[in-house]
């Protein structure tokens, strides 16, 4: 974890063995917001929908850490551009395979929205795992009911797959994904978000994974979306101290 540099990935603070014990922890990042199933089941709570800016702040930032995983290149200046990315000459790519709303932790933004940071790489794979046979016993471990299609043969359009289950999640105020909606790729994020959300969502539900959205041009198609429906709808607004599940440092 600690080759991972990027605004949008939890960060790896260090490790330390007990030597007596045999037992091994980690040190990350506080990120003081808690994590975005606490605001998926506070919002549940109190019969409202979440706000469409914060599921395009989501998407964009969730974006840019996967395109990073894949590419080793923060997409940010290049997606807002339009431009392609491309992966930084002999990096490993990384497939997280259990994103889901818990891992998704959230930490106080530039903005008026939270920043979103992907967490808990227990069941990642990188590119040299796969082509040793170590896959299966990680991506085992990963949520089931996040679990695409192509499970338990991992590939690296994965990833892709579960963030559109988030932006479902969000949107249905779930805390795992309507399979029935799913399966039936319709209006994943419902008919009270825009067209645009649910487009982009769709493409990365779509069963068959050659026919997802890349995660290398993800950055570019959510940015360029993201923009149109900024320009119509965004409301600048925060979220209600309520929505977190805050933790002191």
């Amino acid at each position: 974890m600690n080759q991972l540099k990027h605004d949008n990935i939890v960060h790896f603070a260090g490790a330390d063995i007990d030597v007596g014990s045999g037992r091994a922890s980690l040190s990350l990042e506080v990120c003081c917001l808690g994590a975005m199933d606490t605001v998926i089941s506070r919002y549940y709570a109190r019969n409202l929908r979440i706000i469409e800016d914060l599921m395009w702040k989501t998407f964009w930032n969730m974006s840019l850490a996967l395109c990073y995983l894949q590419t080793g290149v923060d997409a940010r200046i290049s997606a807002v551009n339009g431009r392609s990315i491309h992966s930084l000459p002999n990096w490993s790519r990384i497939q997280h395979h259990d994103l889901k709303p818990g891992n998704i932790l959230l930490k106080p933004g530039t903005g008026m929205l939270p920043r979103c940071v992907v967490a808990d790489f227990g069941c990642s794979l990188k590119s040299s795992d796969v082509a040793s046979g170590r896959a299966f016993f990680r991506v085992s471990r990963c949520a089931a009911a996040f679990a695409p299609l192509e499970y338990p043969q991992p590939c690296d359009r994965s990833d892709v797959y579960q963030l559109g289950l988030i932006i479902h999640c969000m949107a249905r105020l779930r805390q795992t994904p309507n399979s029935i909606i799913i399966r039936l790729q319709s209006r994943p994020t419902s008919s009270k978000y825009s067209a645009s959300l649910n487009s982009l969502v769709s493409m990365c539900l779509h069963p068959n994974p050659m026919s997802r959205v890349d995660a290398r041009e993800l950055p570019r198609l959510v940015h360029s979306q993201m923009q149109l429906y900024g320009a119509r709808h965004m409301r600048r607004s925060s979220l209600p101290d309520w929505a977190f599940g805050k933790i002191k440092p």
